[in-house]
């Protein structure tokens, strides 16, 4: 049977903690080929680890003849640079998210891999994740009845991330924030729940001017917030159904699961993050409140290599993406409008 080779590109704290110990998942369909870091000390910590060669080139990295398969883990504004490198050497591309900085971009990127004749997919791969699709299977067949909002609270937790080794100024740049890194997750799932999202009304604001990372090489250096970390939005679906979106770098957390279907029958809640967290079901005409659990294969947290493993379907049987480029170019879309809803105090119309 072929194994499709896969490149790493960038080795920080989500290779290292989410995707590559998940990697024996793919045995005997996919392989990691090279881990490729901008840091020549990081990449050659973690290929070491894996076996594998490491490089500080990206091109060198994705050209590789032994490499099918680009897994894109950069920060957001190296995930273009890096997809079009990929692209052009014909390779096919599973890209963190946000896919791009701009719709733009997801342009180019859907250009280049037309003309490679190559697939490009975008996390984040929630909408595989065990227990949400057992939700949307549930409120598609009226477990709920007809839906009439969506509540959803992205929290990336209070910096300085207690455990994180890596560089996270990337995450509170400019241009950045828990609205473009967290608030992918509501939105992808709000879209395959009920349909893409037409219209937005946002407020943010900045709780902090920066924090001191108290983890890894990096301990002691004061990180500048330049972006907003709290975010209120509320979005209008095309079937009518308005969600309220909270994405927060300056919340310590909720006492519930983060994604809450309401509906005239009963309400259905799910975690976002944790693929070990049940579902809870409770009908209008009862007090109780059921839990529903649903097998899993991480042990818990985020099973981000779920996405990796539909690209490595797609490619070698055939199967329909589960998250195509045109789902995370929609939800792009809504952030930027969203972006531009907070700067303007008024509800954007999403294109």
């Amino acid at each position: 049977m072929v194994s499709l080779g896969i490149a790493v590109v960038g080795a920080g704290d989500v290779a290292t903690r989410d995707y590559l110990p998940e990697f024996h998942r793919l045995a005997g369909r996919a392989h990691l080929a090279v881990v490729a870091s901008r840091t020549a000390d990081r990449a050659r910590a973690v290929a070491e680890a894996y076996g594998v060669p490491s490089s500080i080139d990206v091109a060198e990295a994705v050209g590789r003849d032994d490499v099918d398969i680009v897994c894109n883990l950069t920060p957001a504004a190296a995930h273009l640079d890096v997809t079009l490198a990929a692209l052009r050497a014909g390779k096919h591309v599973y890209c963190e998210k946000p896919v791009a900085t701009s719709p733009a971009d997801t342009q180019l990127i859907a250009s280049a891999a037309l003309e490679a004749g190559v697939t490009v997919a975008a996390a984040p791969s929630v909408v595989l994740f065990p227990q949400v699709r057992r939700m949307i299977e549930m409120v598609h067949g009226g477990a709920v009845g007809p839906v009439t909002a969506v509540v959803a609270f992205a929290n990336g937790g209070v910096p300085p991330w207690a455990g994180f080794t890596t560089d996270p100024s990337h995450f509170f740049a400019a241009g950045s924030g828990p609205w473009r890194d967290m608030g992918v997750y509501p939105l992808h799932v709000l879209e395959a729940l009920v349909g893409p999202v037409v219209e937005v009304s946002a407020t943010s604001r900045r709780t902090i001017d920066a924090f001191v990372l108290i983890d890894g090489p990096m301990g002691g250096v004061r990180v500048p917030v330049e972006s907003d970390d709290d975010w209120h939005v509320t979005a209008l679906t095309r079937t009518g159904v308005i969600a309220d979106l909270h994405a927060s770098f300056a919340s310590a957390g909720t006492f519930g699961p983060e994604f809450e279907v309401r509906g005239r029958e009963g309400t259905l809640a799910a975690s976002l993050l944790d693929v070990s967290a049940p579902l809870w079901l409770k009908h209008s005409d009862s007090t109780e409140v059921k839990e529903i659990h649903v097998p899993h294969e991480r042990a818990e947290g985020p099973d981000h290599l779920l996405g990796l493993a539909d690209l490595v379907d797609h490619v070698l049987d055939g199967t329909p993406l589960s998250i195509p480029l045109e789902s995370a170019a929609h939800v792009l879309s809504v952030i930027v409008a969203a972006e531009q809803s907070a700067l303007e105090r008024r509800a954007i119309q999403v294109v």
